[in-house]
């Protein structure tokens, strides 16, 4: 649930931008990163619906999903952090604001997410009676 607030957060940052950037690297960039979140909460409402009502293939789910989040994520880090160059003289809260979230992402997908499947899928091998 958290990562839609952030994923929402993301989406209001983009259409800052967007209305702040003219043209068509507005558009696109904003377009791209609609894209990207998009994607990211389809993914993790796939792991959340699976883990809910089919939690014997959550495992595979998980290793198949894991490589699609992490690029998307870092997709998103790096298009957040040409937004906020775009506007950085101009807009500089804004910069910065888009700056820290790209960074958060991009360190949750390469730190924080790995580690996580790697305990979920170590809890899910051990049989039920020793959890």
């Amino acid at each position: 649930m958290r990562l839609c607030w952030y994923c929402f957060f993301l989406i209001y940052l983009g259409w800052r931008f967007r209305t702040w950037t003219p043209g068509l690297w507005g558009l696109v960039l904003f377009f791209s990163e609609l894209a990207c979140v998009t994607l990211l909460v389809f993914l993790s409402s796939l792991l959340l619906y699976t883990g809910a009502y089919n939690r014997i293939s959550l495992s595979r789910e998980v290793r198949r999903t894991a490589p699609w989040i992490r690029s998307v994520g870092l997709t998103l880090m790096l298009i957040t952090w040409v937004m906020g160059g775009i506007v950085a003289a101009s807009h500089t809260v804004l910069t910065a604001f888009l700056a820290t979230a790209g960074a958060i992402i991009g360190l949750v997908m390469l730190l924080v997410k790995p580690g996580i499947d790697r305990a979920l899928l170590s809890d899910l091998k051990q049989p039920r009676s020793q959890r």
